[in-house]
């Protein structure tokens, strides 16, 4: 199955053939598109050219300058790629490549199957447009968008001219509960992040059904956007140097759904020697919506055939019957309800057949308890409000807060139900409500709400990386430090669901304000600026990010304290970044301790239960 690059007719690859009037063209929208000679010269020197003289105007305007900077240009064993210049938040030059394939489409007989590398291109590959998103449902307007062929990265680096000295090289992994997000430059720009000696690698994946369908066999083994994610490590391995980067020296990090993705590539046998170091921002592998066993998966797969009239007698004649149904077809997210659950993701990560190919055959926790999980220096931790990534809309909605938290004791048991049976979640809930609501008024909703956010951030996201940094610290050679994140800037993320910038804390992907630039307007607050505030909190978190990149500790000019963090192992050490709308650091022990204490006797009661 050749791969055709490309993803939009603005990336036209520039062939031999297509100078001298050959019989093909390759554009980016992956088709070859037989032509003539004469329709050869008339679109190449329409289309070309004006494309050019309008990269170029572009970047005149950008410069300020007379001249016509010349866009960056690297050779790779895959074949020549041309990228874009940008500047970065204290005006360093960026060397943008947007949209490079790292594999093939994973269209047509290869959807559903674990991916194959990209094959080399003739001629030049014009990384100058971003690919398309996966596809996925918007997660505000709940609107279809993306395309089944949308396996691609972007590489921004500050020198593509050494050979020696090489800069170490971050891969960021994008969150959205394994069934959105995108490497797009909107939410994912390197402007910040490249002030400093790294090169950033940003990957997108497949997500939901056709990232993690499984049959439980090998016909359809699942974990499709984790091997994606495995692909792109070892396509830097072999293809970063020729960007200026370092394929000894690669730091793996993500938020969310990325951060648990991390996690699994840390687990995998499959991916040893891929990277060196590793952060984990707001999730763990054993987060209980992390993961799904593979019987339930197996009746997911078919339950979705029967949707589609597909032949069940074998899991063969089902997944074939299924790489005939349209892509969008399969984006129909209320045959299981998406994330109606609190603790429910449909489509995420699982136990694999031992058979070739296979990414991860034990459960997480098995293989952290085995001692199989890389021994790698690591980063992880979490925002003060982790739960209000599912209350805030609870502040916004009187309406909806009254239709789903009328009976507490109720949504109590809905939420244990999705964790234990029946008859353990009656005495879950119970031991719940003595320990989040006991002496709360439960008709204020501004006492009902930050306990419910507290409960659902400890269950979802806060305990399992507790649990999990206690396991790896304990039994790793490597040093293992943990951060909780603190600080309320200008902005927020709860302004998207608010609708205004009211200040009811850190929500969930907070902290990445202040790695990836975002603009006043994706928050639908065009009159606000970022304050000196924010400003140095940028520096401070890229700073951290970078500096473990780089040496392989977390430290930051803003305190020049080298022993300001210390690992997890001493002591149970966590640094808190930030307080309230001050850019602080400040040094703690024993995260949460009565909180992460109850949830551990809870785990324990449950597995006596």
């Amino acid at each position: 199955y050749e791969h055709k690059p490309g993803y939009n007719d603005d990336n036209y690859i520039d062939t031999e053939e297509s100078k001298i009037g050959g019989e093909m063209v390759i554009t980016s929208n992956g088709n070859n598109k037989e032509i003539s000679n004469k329709q050869v010269t008339v679109m190449a020197k329409a289309w070309i050219n004006s494309s050019i003289i309008l990269i170029y105007l572009i970047n005149w305007c950008d410069n300020g300058s007379f001249g016509l900077p010349a866009s960056p240009q690297v050779i790779t064993p895959l074949g020549k790629i041309t990228g874009m210049q940008m500047v970065s938040r204290r005006g360093r030059n960026i060397n943008a490549f947007l949209g490079i394939p790292y594999a093939q489409p994973p269209i047509g007989p290869l959807r559903f199957k674990n991916p194959e590398p990209v094959k080399p291109w003739i001629g030049n590959l014009m990384a100058i447009n971003e690919a398309p998103v996966c596809g996925q449902r918007d997660e505000y307007t709940n609107f279809l968008m993306g395309q089944e062929d949308c396996l691609y990265l972007n590489v921004y680096s500050p020198n593509i001219d050494q050979e020696e000295n090489l800069l170490p090289t971050m891969v960021y992994i994008h969150g959205g509960a394994f069934q959105r997000g995108d490497a797009k430059l909107e939410s994912l720009g390197p402007n910040y992040l490249l002030d400093k000696d790294i090169v950033l690698v940003t990957v997108q994946y497949r997500l939901g059904i056709t990232g993690f369908l499984s049959t439980g066999d090998a016909s359809a083994p699942g974990n499709f956007g984790l091997k994606d994610q495995a692909l792109a490590l070892k396509w830097v391995q072999k293809n970063i140097k020729y960007f200026g980067g370092s394929s000894d020296n690669v730091t793996l990090f993500g938020q969310s759904a990325g951060s648990v993705s991390v996690n699994y590539q840390v687990l995998s046998k499959t991916t040893k020697g891929l990277f060196h170091r590793y952060i984990t921002q707001s999730g763990s592998s054993l987060c209980p919506w992390s993961f799904a066993n593979s019987t339930s998966y197996k009746s997911y797969a078919y339950k979705l055939g029967a949707i589609f009239e597909c032949p069940n007698t074998t899991s063969q004649e089902l997944i074939e019957c299924l790489r005939q149904v349209p892509y969008y077809s399969l984006f129909t997210d209320d045959i299981f309800g998406g994330m109606q659950q609190l603790a429910l993701v449909t489509w995420v990560p699982t136990v694999e057949p031992d058979i070739e190919g296979a990414f991860i055959t034990e459960h997480p926790l098995q293989i952290i308890l085995s001692d199989k999980i890389q021994d790698l220096p690591n980063i992880s931790g979490a925002v003060k409000n982790e739960g209000l990534v599912l209350t805030t809309v609870l502040y916004a909605n009187e309406t909806l807060y009254h239709e789903k938290i009328g009976d507490v004791n109720e949504l109590l048991h809905f939420v244990t139900s999705s964790y234990v049976t029946d008859g353990d979640a009656d005495k879950l809930a119970n031991n719940l409500f003595n320990f989040y609501f006991d002496g709360i008024d439960l008709a204020d909703k501004n006492q009902v709400i930050p306990k419910l956010t507290d409960l659902i951030g400890d269950i979802s996201f806060l305990f399992p990386e507790i649990l999990q940094i206690q396991l790896v610290s304990k039994r790793m050679k490597q040093p293992s430090y943990f951060y909780t994140f603190e600080y309320r800037g200008t902005f927020s993320k709860t302004s998207l669901l608010l609708k205004n910038n009211d200040n009811i804390g850190v929500i969930h992907a907070d902290e990445l304000i202040y790695l990836f630039p975002f603009t006043s307007e994706y928050f639908g607050l065009p009159d606000l600026e970022m304050s000196e505030e924010d400003e140095k909190m940028i520096d401070i978190l890229v700073d951290l990010w970078t500096n473990f990149a780089i040496y392989g500790e977390p430290r930051t000019n803003f305190n020049r304290d080298k022993s300001m963090w210390k690992p997890y192992s001493d002591n149970f050490f966590h640094l808190q970044i930030g307080s309230e709308n001050e850019p602080v650091l400040l040094k703690n022990h024993h995260f949460l301790d009565d909180r992460m204490h109850f949830w551990a006797m809870q785990i324990l009661k449950i597995l006596l239960w």
